[in-house]
């Protein structure tokens, strides 16, 4: 069965939607008398359509277009026939949330957690947006390069050998310890895509590695391998590390936007911080688990 997150994911309603009849919206008629009784009468030309005498607006269709397409509408990618079978779409899930509502699905305990965390996110992510795009001076996206972006950097490039079980990466270590290759048992043993090229990845930076997997790799130096298994959600790991690099600062404007980036990050950290300190909060004993 479905969870109910799942299930009331915003990703997926779009795909459960296009599911529906796609035939081509109706042609435009003459207003039905039920559009007369509607709640909340708007001018005619900001109208997109009048079900059953909820009027939807051409806003509210902008919208639904821009987070079913990823912004394509936004960015002038659609043609007129996409933007037809999105309308088809669009009136689907209209009349589906109707007879919802009218079934009481809103009330149902299950749903309406659902919808409050939602709720909830949207609010949170338009009031965070509020705090990190009020702009930064020049001077202030300087002094985040000169303290974050302006030292060279050091890149690392790991190889490995995945396995399922933790019992698997101990024997492998101990043949490793007796003289086996690296990368001949990466060929043989790894559960890994790598595992054709002897368990060599890319060049990373430590930011780009998951934590237990960076935490190992800044331990060895180049030419050593992990002597303990590394466990992440893909397995356990025996990792090597077979060189480092310097890599060079980029320019001030190269780096214009991630420097930016860095200052929204912390503002918004600061900002939380000081909701914190100035809140109450109780976390139940015994009911941090969910």
């Amino acid at each position: 069965m479905l969870s109910m997150t799942r299930l009331f994911s915003p990703a997926a309603l779009p795909g459960l939607v296009f599911a529906f009849m796609l035939a081509p919206p109706p042609a435009p008629a003459a207003e039905p008398a039920s559009a007369r009784n509607a709640t909340s009468p708007k001018p005619q030309d900001d109208l997109i359509a009048i079900i059953n005498g909820k009027a939807l607006t051409k806003q509210d269709f902008r919208t639904f277009v821009n987070i079913r397409t990823g912004n394509r509408l936004q960015d002038g990618r659609l043609n007129t026939d996409q933007l037809r079978r999105l309308l088809s779409e669009y009136i689907n899930r209209e009349l589906i949330y109707q007879e919802a509502l009218e079934k009481g699905y809103d009330k149902v305990p299950e749903v309406a957690i659902v919808i409050d965390n939602h709720r909830r996110n949207i609010l949170a992510s338009f009031s965070a947006q509020q705090i990190i795009n009020q702009p930064f001076t020049e001077e202030d996206l300087r002094q985040a390069y000169e303290k974050y972006l302006s030292k060279p950097t050091l890149e690392y490039l790991p190889r490995h050998i995945l396995v399922r079980t933790e019992e698997e990466a101990r024997e492998i270590i101990q043949q490793l310890e007796q003289g086996a290759d690296f990368e001949a048992l990466a060929k043989q043993k790894s559960i890994d895509a790598s595992s054709k090229d002897g368990g060599r990845l890319s060049w990373f930076s430590p930011q780009e590695m998951i934590p237990p997997f960076r935490a190992a790799v800044l331990a060895l130096k180049p030419g050593d391998y992990s002597r303990e298994p590394v466990h992440t959600r893909f397995g356990w790991h025996i990792v090597k590390l077979d060189a480092t690099r310097e890599v060079p600062p980029p320019p001030f404007e190269a780096a214009r936007d991630k420097a930016r980036q860095i200052l929204q990050n912390e503002r918004l950290a600061r900002h939380i911080e000081a909701l914190r300190q100035k809140s109450e909060i109780q976390i139940v004993q015994g009911q941090q688990n969910p």
